[in-house]
């Protein structure tokens, strides 16, 4: 067989997965009930609590982003992933100033400054 024939079978295997997919949507559409999505009016309780947690997220999220804006309540949040988070970027920061100190010669291997020879 050449390589057309190929081509022209995955061709019709990929039409027929088509129309098999909108025929099973037009049974399950017609023998569904498929009623549409109507608004719910929510509480004002819920409203303000939905909010709060959205306006908590972007915080939190402005927080890791390390965002100059503060926060809308005045403070960050605080848990156990914020401090873990503080802890990691923590040492990352100091692996980078690490690092910088090495390419200027005033660190040596070990991380500890050179004693006298601090360049300036």
């Amino acid at each position: 067989m050449s390589d057309t024939n190929y081509n022209l079978i995955v061709l019709y295997v990929i039409l027929g997965a088509c129309a098999a997919v909108m025929c099973s949507y037009a049974v399950a559409r017609l023998t569904g009930n498929f009623e549409e999505a109507e608004f719910q009016n929510f509480s004002n309780e819920q409203v303000e609590y939905m909010r709060q947690v959205r306006q908590r997220n972007l915080d939190y999220l402005g927080w890791m982003m390390r965002s100059k804006r503060p926060s809308s309540e005045g403070r960050l949040p605080v848990g156990h992933q914020c401090r873990c988070l503080t802890i990691i970027t923590s040492v990352r920061r100091l692996r980078l100033d690490v690092v910088s100190e090495k390419r200027r010669g005033d660190v040596d291997e070990t991380g500890d400054q050179r004693d006298g020879e601090r360049q300036g």
